[in-house]
């Protein structure tokens, strides 16, 4: 009887790494479709001219030293002025210079404020215009070093046809007529859900209101956008409709829970499914990799480079974008 026990303790193994790897492949199966949506449109918003009438041009620091020198900053210098001038609201008229006059009308004491080690610029310039002589529309991003950046051309849809007369701004009275619900009504509408939750609502306002999108023709054919906040836009239709390039990158933004049962609902559950999938194909793969002895000592540097690489890039990021 005891070999029987011990011939049971030694199948236990092979049998938990079959599943592992049963769940590991059948996972890959049924969820390889988002996994091909998620990396495609990933490299579409690491590429924004591509699969689009949109030209990007990378400018050459070098060759424009001299230009982009006039954007340089002194991080030091600017924080140590603004530090100086906000110094007003403490009262503290040694910091400032003779010409800006102190309010001392609510100071609490806490006395001037002092830069604590070095300051850095996070982000840079971005300057949208229209090329001159044609309604083609340039964004200009420019790094806030001074370093270099990027021309992004972009012709605008239907240039040769003007906004028609009708696409403006409402009035305040012609916004009534819409029979949209004001402000007001949202709010007590928000009150009451809030309150259905369990908490109460202060201090609110709406910031976003639906919209209603239509087609209308008028010798032209245009894609119009009504919003509830008293404005209609109108925008020359698009052959073919919304671009393919654009209805999957909405797909890959597309999240959270609607709080209600639909086809958002539906997308939200598969978005979980392909997070946890992807927690559960590392690990997976980590214990199928350890199971197999001769690739031990090659995978775990493998396993350790990555680790590395992600850390240095990850704050080297997080950095640049001002969060670490």
């Amino acid at each position: 009887r005891g070999g029987r026990v011990m011939a049971r303790r030694r199948r236990l193994g092979p049998e938990v790494q079959k599943w592992i790897r049963r769940t590991h492949m059948y996972l890959g199966i049924a969820l390889a479709p988002w996994v091909v949506l998620y990396g495609v449109t990933a490299v579409l918003f690491n590429h924004s001219d591509w699969f689009t009438d949109s030209t990007r041009t990378e400018i050459d620091g070098a060759a424009l030293r001299g230009e982009l020198a006039r954007l340089g900053l002194d991080p030091d210098a600017v924080a140590d002025a603004a530090l100086k001038v906000a110094a007003r609201s403490a009262g503290d008229a040694r910091a400032l210079p003779a010409s800006i006059e102190v309010d001392a009308e609510g100071f609490d004491g806490a006395g001037t404020p002092v830069r604590v080690g070095d300051a850095r610029i996070v982000g840079g310039y971005t300057i949208d215009g229209v090329r001159a002589g044609s309604k083609e529309r340039v964004r200009i991003s420019l790094n806030g070093l001074g370093r270099g950046g990027s021309i992004r051309l972009r012709p605008a849809p239907g240039a040769d046809k003007d906004t028609p007369a009708w696409a403006r701004e409402l009035d305040p009275d012609e916004r009534d007529l819409l029979g949209a619900p004001d402000e007001a009504t949202i709010l007590e509408v928000a009150t009451a859900a809030a309150l259905a939750g369990g908490l109460e609502l202060e201090d609110a306002r709406v910031r976003r209101r639906p919209r209603i999108d239509l087609a209308v023709e008028d010798g032209s054919r245009w894609d119009a956008r009504v919003d509830l906040d008293g404005e209609v836009d109108a925008r020359p239709a698009a052959d073919g409709g919304t671009s393919l390039r654009s209805q999957l990158l909405r797909l890959h933004l597309q999240h959270g829970d609607p709080g209600f049962a639909g086809a958002r609902f539906a997308w939200a559950l598969i978005v979980d499914a392909m997070g946890v999938s992807m927690v559960l194909w590392a690990i997976s793969g980590l214990v199928m990799w350890w199971s197999i002895k001769k690739t031990r000592r090659a995978g775990a540097v493998a396993l350790a480079g990555g680790l590395a690489g992600i850390a240095i890039l990850g704050l080297l990021v997080l950095r640049a974008a001002g969060m670490a």
